[in-house]
């Protein structure tokens, strides 16, 4: 394969992807700083009150399956710092899945629902599998086969020829450490 079409395939891959990576990179950095985000963007579903004795684990699993009939807690995530909440992931028989923050202290539900009542949730479902279920999940499987290629693509285009990598690694200490940027400009 020559360099021009390296190159070509390089960039229409990357402009293909570009959406997709973009939204893979903002859901991912939110993802990050996961407890503390949820307790910014939403206070009174993940903050909590501290008012009450504290609750056992078990206690807020009984409380979450409360929350909803036909629904049983399948994940449920710890206070990751003082007055943060539980968090818990509830699913029924048929597959559907509900949320629940419970207050550590007292045990109250702050808030229940779906996905779209908790953005921190839909942030990672959305990282994971662009809230489309298996369809999602290939999907960014068929992203991360992108990038890999994108990655193959650009280092066969860029790779120094054979016998070259010294020179191209190379620190050209002759040359002017200002840039002169007057012979391009038209000046």
């Amino acid at each position: 394969m020559n360099r021009a079409l390296m190159l070509r395939l390089h960039r229409t891959i990357g402009l293909a992807v570009a959406a997709l990576l973009l939204v893979q990179a903002l859901s991912g950095a939110m993802l990050v700083y996961r407890g503390p985000l949820a307790r910014l963007i939403d206070p009174v579903a993940m903050t909590s009150g501290k008012a009450g004795p504290a609750v056992s684990v078990g206690e807020v699993i009984m409380t979450a399956n409360r929350t909803t009939a036909g629904y049983a807690v399948t994940r449920l995530f710890a206070p990751d710092a003082d007055g943060a909440t539980y968090f818990a992931q509830m699913g029924n028989r048929d597959g559907a899945v509900r949320y629940a923050s419970v207050d550590p202290a007292g045990g109250a539900v702050l808030r229940s629902g779906n996905v779209l009542a908790f953005p921190v949730e839909a942030a990672l479902q959305i990282h994971y599998r662009l809230m489309a279920g298996t369809v999602g999940i290939a999907v960014i499987g068929l992203n991360g086969l992108a990038l890999l290629a994108m990655v193959a693509s650009g280092l066969a285009y860029w790779w120094p020829k054979r016998g070259k990598m010294g020179k191209a690694l190379a620190i050209r200490w002759t040359l002017s450490p200002k840039l002169d940027t007057s012979k391009n400009s038209g000046v």
